[in-house]
């Protein structure tokens, strides 16, 4: 895939060309001899926008992070190219780190079968060195004979602290355990800040034929995962918050219906859910859950109906739910909700705004 984008420098203005990813996640700039800038975050790049050759990214990042000489990370404006910030950044650990679990999972145990061998019962197995407080690591389901990767970062203190579960969109999906991580680095969360424990699993694909399927699977053992965590670390069990985006947003919403009494709070982003228009929909699966969901009127990738729905059978039925659906902002509006810390709001620590009082942030 050859796509084509302008950054520019803060001395003077260049044009690269984007050339094949690297696997899933990096994309590398080349301008004639040079070929030292490389995108940290995915993007998304459409026909919209031929001047730029992007559009704003799948998930709304109006900045993406590029690493260039001397270990500088650029904060590129996608909308014109221009360079917003520059930053120190330990780029050759994170080039070594990438390369090193693309590798790693070439070679992994990745069938059922060769699971089930090797593993008696669900296991937890570190694979890599820690990545700024990210442990790498993989969940083996012996049950549903699938490995989940997944990045996890504890609170600083040993007092029991909320836990945030981020579930990544479609473009991350993979087996690298790094993909996601840089996808959930571009929404600005402010959970670090907020000193939360915070887990980012990646999803593969179990069942090719079947989108929803391979999503219940999925969140099933996604659900064991964190009941895990849960168990090993000092979660404070009644603030657990798991939210998406996209293909993550759907995640979500399966994985409360798989769970009723684990999350305390969920906030899909822009998902879906077939199911709900059903009359089989049962409602009673989230009364336990205080849910705030999220929709940008302009969807063209997903539209915002189901969320509606959803949204209008779990209101008529008592549940806990709040719906904020944004003007415009299209598939990408996700890092502008994050950044509005609406979601903070179900975690019990933090005062609750009434619908009506809320602000553009």
């Amino acid at each position: 895939m050859i796509c084509y984008g302008i950054v520019t420098d803060t001395k003077s203005f260049k044009k690269y060309i984007c050339a094949q990813a690297h696997g899933i996640g990096l994309i590398r700039f080349e301008e004639q001899d040079r070929a030292d800038i490389v995108v940290l975050a995915k993007i998304s790049y459409a026909s919209e926008h031929p001047e730029y050759g992007a559009d704003d990214g799948m998930f709304g990042q109006l900045f993406t992070a590029i690493c260039g000489e001397n270990d500088i990370i650029y904060t590129i404006r996608l909308s014109d190219g221009k360079v917003v910030s520059e930053n120190r950044y330990g780029l050759k650990k994170y080039l070594k780190t990438y390369a090193n679990m693309v590798c790693r999972s070439d070679k992994i145990e990745n069938t059922a079968a060769q699971i089930r061998k090797k593993y008696t019962s669900d296991t937890v197995v570190k694979s890599g060195a820690s990545l700024f407080g990210w442990q790498a690591s993989d969940f083996f389901d012996t049950e549903y004979g699938i490995r989940i990767p997944f990045r996890f970062r504890k609170s600083r203190t040993a007092e029991k602290r909320p836990l945030l579960v981020y579930l990544h969109g479609a473009g991350s999906i993979g087996q690298d355990n790094m993909l996601q991580l840089a996808e959930y680095a571009t929404m600005n969360t402010g959970a670090k800040k907020s000193n939360f424990h915070v887990l980012v699993p990646q999803c593969g694909t179990y069942c090719v034929e079947d989108n929803i399927r391979n999503i219940d699977i999925y969140t099933r053992s996604l659900n064991k995962l964190v009941r895990r965590i849960v168990r090993d670390y000092a979660v404070d069990t009644e603030n657990i918050l798991i939210s998406g985006v996209s293909y993550g947003g759907a995640c979500v919403w399966y994985a409360i219906q798989n769970a009723p009494d684990l999350y305390s709070a969920a906030v899909p982003i822009s998902g879906y859910m077939p199911e709900a228009f059903s009359d089989a929909f049962d409602t009673d699966k989230f009364a336990a859950t205080r849910i705030l969901a999220c929709h940008a009127k302009d969807d063209g990738i997903v539209t915002p109906e189901s969320t509606r729905n959803i949204c209008s059978k779990l209101r008529e039925s008592g549940c806990d739910i709040e719906y904020i659906e944004y003007e415009k902002g299209g598939h990408g509006v996700a890092g502008r909700f994050y950044r509005s810390g609406y979601w903070k709001e179900l975690i019990r620590e933090y005062p609750r705004q009434a619908p009506n009082t809320r602000s553009e942030r």
